[in-house]
């Protein structure tokens, strides 16, 4: 039964069966995964990512799609409900640039670009030009060192045309 109720139910994180020692009807408990960004694909519809990196439902299934921050897939590998499409712990780092994003008053949208473990930020109030982050345990210290940049370059009356790479974190290169 809990195998045939996540088939049919992808965004479940999990499915508890059973029985109670009297009567007929079993338990079943089901909890739901929390939805955390909007992914969009090439040629096919956008689906909800969870907080864990798991494609849940479409997003024209959802009434939640209206505040999430989007995700574009650049991967070349197209994901389907019910997968497991990020690893938990990038999903993880992600989540906290877009807490640090919204925190400071921005907007921002997202690019999984064929490299693995790298995500791309685009904050159109900012200018133009591409951020490069990388997943990991360093993701707030390379935001740090961005917005730090970012004020440096303001005071030299300087914006990046292209990018900013803050992968390193103690060391930001910008075009």
């Amino acid at each position: 039964i809990e195998k045939k109720i996540k088939e049919q139910i992808p965004e479940a994180k999990s499915v508890q069966v059973s029985a109670p020692l009297l009567g007929r009807r079993p338990n079943i408990v089901i909890t739901m995964d929390e939805p955390a960004a909007v992914m969009r694909q090439a040629n096919t519809q956008d689906l909800i990512v969870s907080e864990r990196g798991r494609l849940l439902l479409a997003a024209t299934q959802s009434k939640a799609t209206t505040d999430l921050p989007v995700i574009t897939n650049n991967t070349g590998v197209t994901g389907k409900a019910g997968e497991q499409f990020l690893r938990p712990d990038d999903m993880s780092s992600l989540l906290l640039l877009m807490q640090q994003v919204k925190l400071s008053g921005s907007s921002a949208s997202y690019i999984l670009p064929p490299q693995t473990r790298e995500i791309i930020m685009l904050e159109p109030s900012r200018g133009v030009y591409q951020v490069r982050y990388l997943f990991g345990d360093t993701i707030l210290q390379q935001f740090g060192a961005m917005r730090a940049t970012q004020k440096k370059l303001q005071e030299l009356g300087q914006t990046p045309a292209e990018y900013m790479d803050v992968r390193l974190g103690n060391k930001v290169f910008y075009k």
